[in-house]
Formats: C-alpha cells, structure tokens, sequence
C-alpha cells in the first residue's frame, strides 16, 4: 500500500502559508482531537480506566473522541438500563464486520428527556475538556429559552431537532463554537421559525390531521429523522416506509 505524501494536501499548504487563526479553545480542542486520533482505542483505554470517569455509554465515548456528533438517543436509552450494548465490530483485513444492534430504545421527544441527557452530555464533555465548559453553558441556556418559549410540549420536537442540527455542524467544524448562536441562523429558520408556522397551521380547523381525515402516505422526512413534527401533527404517517412498523425508521428495519 503506497504512503501518503502529506506534503501534497492543498489544505496543509494552505496553512503553512496563510495559517487560520482559531481562539484558545477552539486550538485546544483542535489539538486533543488530533491526539486522540492517533489511537482511539488507547485513548477510550484511559478514560474508562479513570477512577472519576462519569457515567457515559461506550458508544458515546467513541464519537467524542472521533470529534463526532453525540446521540442523545443512545444516552437516554442507557439511563436506568439493564441490557448491554452488544454492538460488536470486528476487522478482517480492510473488511469491516459489524454484529449485533445499536437502535436506540428510547428516543428524546420532550425538554426533561433532552435535560437528562445534556447533563450527561455536559460531564462527559468537561471531562475530556474542561475548558469547553462555558461554551456548553452558554448553549445550554439558549436551548433551555426555546423550550421556555413554546409552553405547548408538543412543539419540543422542533426544538430538539434544532438541537441536533447545531450538534452536527458544530462537530463538522474544527472552527465553530456551539456557544456562537448567530452562525445557526438557517438552522433556526428550518427548525424553529418555519416549523412553528406550520406547527399553527396543522392545529386550525381545516388541518390535515383532523379526525375526519385519514392519512395514507408514509413520512419520507420522519424516515430520515428530519421530519419537524410528532406523529399527530404530521400530515404523512410517521411509520417505517418498508413494513410501515412504527417503532423504527427504514435504516433500522
């Protein structure tokens, strides 16, 4: 297998002549990311051998340390459990084999859920880097005022997949803070404000879920886990779009 030439990456000469410059932290985290890179699996070593590891399911673990998004599905249905994770992976050569199930059981559709997790979130992130914790605080509290905003719990759905949409952009960038709310401005407007306008509309009286209308068609965005709406709101079925079950999505059946 031929070596990388490093020294050809557009993206490293680009540094090397005009370097971007990123605040404290952001270099902090930079940098822990790349360490723990070099081995993930020395690296979940340590932390799981750490007598003040906070409680955090493996799975978890693993994004963080690859810099990718957390599951906030997957910690909720770790709270309180008494079955094990038995996603196993094994590797043949360059195949990648994978055993067993990760689907989460539970999934997050209200503030108290979306709080459980956070606060496990919050510890596990602080643990690898404590200097993320005002950023984290700072975003915690504008989460928390979208959910004060909408006393109707219905209507936290938006919110959460607001959350989720922030989460995954913000591990996308090597330069973004989570506490830098104005650069999600269109995941505001796409979560937020347009799912409120139609969260309005589907309550009036000509709904498309009212009683006397029966719905037939199945929710394409709900079986990406991108529909804005629960079930009752939503003028499409919310059901697996292969055997129309209503426990999981097409990527789960």
């Amino acid at each position: 297998k031929p070596k990388v030439d490093p020294s050809k990456f557009a993206w490293v000469g680009k540094q090397a002549s005009n370097p971007t410059v990123l605040s404290a932290d952001l270099e902090k985290t930079r940098q822990a990311l790349e360490n723990w890179g070099r081995d993930k699996d020395y690296t979940l070593s340590s932390i799981k051998s750490d007598p003040d590891c906070p409680q955090f399911p493996n799975s978890e673990w693993k994004n963080l340390i690859a810099g990718k998004p957390v599951e906030f599905d997957h910690i909720l249905s770790s709270v309180g459990s008494a079955s094990f994770n038995d996603k196993q992976t094994q590797r043949l050569g360059e195949l990648e084999i994978r055993f067993g199930s990760a689907t989460p059981i539970r999934k997050v559709s209200t503030h108290g859920e979306w709080t459980i997790c956070w606060d496990l979130y919050f510890n596990a992130v602080t643990f690898l880097m404590p200097w993320r914790a005002s950023e984290l605080n700072t975003y915690r509290s504008h989460i928390t005022n979208l959910f004060s905003a909408h006393a109707d719990s219905s209507y936290h759905i938006n919110v959460i997949n607001y959350d989720k949409a922030v989460r995954i952009r913000v591990s996308e960038r090597r330069n973004l803070l989570l506490s830098e709310i104005g650069s999600f401005t269109d995941l505001f407007i796409t979560w937020i404000q347009l799912a409120s306008v139609n969260y309005i509309g589907s309550s009036g009286s000509r709904s498309y879920n009212s009683s006397n209308q029966r719905k037939t068609e199945v929710c394409k965005r709900y079986n990406f886990k991108s529909c804005p709406h629960i079930a009752r709101n939503c003028r499409y079925l919310h059901v697996c779009s292969i055997c129309r079950g209503k426990d999981h999505v097409r990527n789960e059946c």
